[in-house]
């Protein structure tokens, strides 16, 4: 089984019509780029092999692995644990166990996973697919067949403190509390505003949780528009005022695009990216076909300068798994290829 997305991305191609026939294929291209999208949440998927380490057994013989495959929309702790303590536990060494492990969502602090290739811990913090492309997006599509099922060892014994590794204290809920975090920061980057993640409720925040924890595409963007958080107009001058930022947010239309860069073992860089080049946010009528929009190329060269991403041979660039063309909009990636946090997240590695 593949990690990677079995719908092809592409990018409108621009035409020459009159109004009706832009608004068809503008209509057009949003429907493209929700069907990636969608895609991406139902089949991007990644093989894993779970394995209960050698140092954390304590019966005579070791349990059978655990075989899944993991959404990469999701996180790593919300979709192992429950089968992982069902598989391993009762093989495993008694360690110190913290005293709110047993409350509801505390289970994925009794564990922690490794990544059996490197060695090194996976850090609870990051969705599956930006974890599986920091430790294995360098890797050919011949390769990577070869190397699948991703595998990965189940640790009960001490979580590593010395190493890249953010303690998971209160399981679950720690998870929530940073996804939640980082959906607030991605909507004050795009919108300059906290006005958009200030208006959402607590049973959306809860809504919202479910889906990411389910891998529920449908679910996930009902939410997301009933809390005026409408990602397939963001740059689209073809959608009503009303269509791009929700009736009672009218003026906050965005023009940023809130990005996350992991190059190596480098800090993250996050930051908003311009839908255009021009950073005034103002579009014409023909800004969604135009040359005007800020490429994926444009943005590493500005971010990372020191690397030349059109002539080495030994850099590598990762979003959802797919080395994309460095000429595609990042508006287009962003609409087509965010995490339910509303990041796009880039994975660089030389």
């Amino acid at each position: 089984t593949s990690h990677t997305m079995s719908t092809t991305i592409r990018t409108p191609t621009p035409t020459m019509n009159d109004g009706n026939d832009s608004s068809t294929a503008a209509a057009s291209s949003s429907d493209r780029k929700t069907t990636i999208q969608q895609s991406n949440w139902k089949n991007g998927t990644i093989p894993v092999i779970l394995t209960l380490a050698p140092s954390s057994l304590s019966s005579p013989y070791s349990p059978a692995p655990l075989h899944m495959l993991l959404h990469r929309q999701t996180f790593m702790y919300c979709r192992v644990t429950k089968r992982v303590l069902q598989k391993f536990e009762e093989h495993a060494v008694a360690c110190c166990i913290p005293q709110n492990s047993g409350s509801e969502g505390g289970e994925a602090s009794r564990y922690w996973l490794e990544d059996v290739e490197s060695g090194l811990p996976l850090r609870w913090n990051l969705f599956a697919g930006v974890l599986f492309d920091l430790f294995h997006g360098n890797i050919s599509k011949e390769d990577m067949y070869q190397r699948l099922p991703w595998k990965l060892h189940v640790h009960f014994t001490p979580f590593p403190e010395n190493q890249m590794l953010l303690r998971c204290d209160q399981g679950l809920q720690t998870v929530r509390r940073y996804y939640l975090s980082s959906l607030k920061q991605a909507l004050y980057l795009q919108h300059e505003s906290s006005k958009v993640a200030m208006q959402m409720t607590k049973q959306s925040h809860d809504d919202l949780w479910d889906a990411v924890v389910r891998s529920d595409y449908g679910s996930f963007w009902e939410v997301t528009r009933a809390c005026d958080i409408h990602v397939d107009s963001v740059g689209n001058s073809s959608a009503s005022s009303s269509e791009k930022v929700g009736t009672s947010l009218k003026g906050l239309q965005p023009h940023l695009i809130p990005v996350r860069l992991y190059w190596n073992k480098n800090p993250v860089i996050s930051r908003p990216c311009n839908v255009k080049r021009d950073d005034s946010g103002e579009r014409s009528e023909t800004d969604e076909n135009s040359s005007s929009l800020f490429t994926l190329g444009e943005l590493l060269k500005e971010w990372l300068p020191r690397i030349d991403f059109e002539s080495s041979n030994n850099v590598v660039w990762k979003i959802q798994g797919v080395q994309v063309p460095l000429e595609f909009a990042m508006v287009d990636l962003w609409r087509s290829l965010c995490h339910p946090d509303l990041f796009l997240y880039i994975i660089v590695l030389d």
